[in-house]
């Protein structure tokens, strides 16, 4: 199973804190954790709403809390992977060395298969022996 977190994928680029007691706080906190690494204003990120159930994030840090639980959870916001871990962590990783991996590691088109797609059709050698 690959883990979107795996420490040679990308570099940790910023550390926040949150009361894991006040979970009302956690997206501002992400928000600001993500715009400080963005070196935007907080208002200039979109609505962590539109990408992110905020109510469900926010009653899992609260269940993790009354039962002692550890929740560990990672969304991607703003091109940035944001880990939220429920004693209160917010860690914002960069997806650069993750994205480089994954475009190397994408299958790349053979030739008969470009040539092909390009209008050419592709060759059958058993096809030809057979129709004469």
């Amino acid at each position: 199973m690959h883990s979107v977190l795996a420490d040679h994928d990308r570099a940790l680029v910023h550390r926040a804190h949150f009361d894991p007691a006040a979970p009302d706080q956690l997206v501002d906190a992400i928000v600001t954790a993500v715009a400080t690494v963005a070196d935007r204003e907080p208002a200039s990120i979109p609505p962590l709403a539109e990408t992110t159930d905020i109510d469900a994030l926010e009653a899992l840090i609260a269940h993790a809390r009354t039962t002692g639980s550890a929740i560990d959870t990672t969304a991607v916001v703003e091109g940035l992977d944001v880990r939220v871990v429920s004693d209160g962590r917010i860690l914002v990783y960069d997806r650069t060395g993750l994205d480089a991996v994954a475009a190397a590691a994408s299958p790349q088109p053979s030739a008969q298969s470009a040539s092909a797609s390009a209008g050419e059709p592709a060759h059958d050698s058993g096809t030809d022996a057979e129709s004469n």
